[in-house]
C-alpha cells in the first residue's frame, strides 16, 4: 500500500489495516467495517427469517458497533429489533432473558480474537467435539437452551471494532482482562499478529475448515 494514502479515494489516511495491507481515511475505514458486518450477516442468515431480532449488549465496542449496525439494517426490512443487556450475565442467564421477550437468537459481537481463542481452548482441552460446532452460526457459546449466539463481526478484530466506535462515538467500556489459559492464548496470538499480520485470519480459516463453515476468511 502507499504510505499514508487511503486505498480508496487516495486521500490522507489515518487507519492502517496490517493484515491486508492497506489503509483508509475515517469514512472509508467506517464503509470497510460496516461491509464486513453486513456480509457476515448475510453469510450466516442472520436475516433470513421472521419475528423478532435480538442484539446482545455487553458494554465493549464489538456489541455497540454491531447493535448500531443490526439496528440499521432492521429498519430498512422493517424487523424488530430488541437490545438485550448481557453485561455480566452468563450465557445461560442470557438465554434464558432471549425466551422471555422472546428472541430465537442472540446477534453477539464477538471479534476473530474470540474465535480463534475459544478454538485453542477447546483443543488445550482436548475438547474436539465442541471445537467441531465452533461456528459464527451459533457463536462462540454454541447453542444454549436452545438459543444460539450468531456473530457477524467474526472476521473483524478488536481493534477496528473500537475504532470504528471511536469513529461513530458509540460508547464502550474496554474488554475485561481475561485470566489463566485465555490470557496466555490472546498473549501468544497477539504476538504471532505483530510478527505476522494477517496470522489471526489463517487461524480462523482452520476454524471455520474444521466447523465445515467454509474455507475463506
Amino acid at each position: 500500500m502507499r504510505e499514508g494514502k487511503c486505498s480508496i479515494c487516495k486521500k490522507k489516511s489515518t487507519i492502517p489495516i496490517p493484515h491486508a495491507g492497506i489503509a483508509f481515511c475515517p469514512e472509508h475505514f467506517s464503509r470497510y467495517i460496516e461491509k464486513k458486518i453486513k456480509q457476515g450477516a448475510r453469510e450466516i442468515g442472520i436475516f433470513g427469517g421472521k419475528g423478532r431480532i435480538g442484539v446482545l449488549l455487553t458494554g465493549d465496542a464489538g456489541s455497540s458497533v454491531v447493535f448500531a449496525i443490526m439496528k440499521e439494517i432492521a429498519e430498512d426490512r422493517g424487523d424488530e429489533i430488541v437490545a438485550i443487556n448481557g453485561r455480566d450475565l452468563s450465557p445461560k442467564e442470557i438465554a434464558k432473558c432471549a425466551k422471555k421477550i422472546p428472541v430465537k437468537s442472540v446477534i453477539a459481537g464477538h471479534s476473530i480474537e474470540d474465535f480463534i481463542i475459544q478454538m485453542l481452548v477447546f483443543c488445550s482441552e482436548k475438547k474436539p467435539a465442541k471445537l467441531l460446532k465452533l461456528t459464527p452460526e451459533t457463536g462462540i457459546w454454541g447453542k444454549v437452551s436452545g438459543i444460539s449466539f450468531p456473530s457477524p463481526a467474526f472476521r473483524l478484530y478488536r481493534t477496528e471494532l473500537e475504532e470504528y466506535a471511536k469513529l461513530k462515538k458509540l460508547g464502550y467500556s474496554q474488554t475485561k482482562q481475561m485470566a489463566g489459559l485465555e490470557q496466555a492464548l490472546s498473549s501468544f496470538i497477539e504476538r504471532l499478529e505483530t510478527k505476522h499480520p494477517g496470522t489471526k485470519h489463517k487461524m480462523l480459516k482452520s476454524m471455520l475448515y474444521f466447523s465445515g463453515h467454509c474455507t475463506r476468511a
